[in-house]
């Protein structure tokens, strides 16, 4: 199963991340920090791709890609940023430059989010539709 680390500091927005994702067959471990991501990197890994919101009162998501693309065993997971705070063009750039896959704005609908995520996973760690036993 294709495991996703999640990280924001707020609540709803890691409950809707789950609501997502789960159904549609991804395991989800949340972090409400950087700290509480980097732990769960360490500890409860590996993951498949990494979502992470970029504005976070202790440590940003700039700081954070930036710790996890520095570290070898982590480097080539998949990285997207997911922000309801618009961002100069500048800080597109900073992202793509930190190694971030994407750059995804809310609000969007629920589905155009997941096909948004999906395109950064490889085809074989993206969700399988559900398949009828009778086909």
């Amino acid at each position: 199963m294709t495991k996703i680390l999640v990280v924001d500091d707020l609540e709803s927005h890691l409950y809707l991340a789950k609501s997502l994702l789960e159904p549609n067959g991804y395991e989800v471990v949340i972090a409400g920090s950087r700290d509480e991501a980097l732990h769960a990197l360490r500890n409860k890994g590996p993951f498949d791709l990494i979502i992470s919101d970029i504005g976070m009162p202790q440590g940003n998501g700039f700081d954070f890609i930036a710790k996890v693309k520095s570290d070898e065993r982590f480097r080539d997971i998949p990285f997207v940023f997911i922000t309801a705070t618009y961002w100069e063009g500048s800080d597109k750039k900073k992202a793509q430059e930190l190694g971030a896959a994407k750059l995804i704005f809310r609000p969007m609908e629920a589905r155009a989010i997941l096909t948004e995520i999906e395109e950064v996973l490889p085809p074989e760690k993206r969700a399988k539709p559900f398949q009828n036993s009778n086909d």
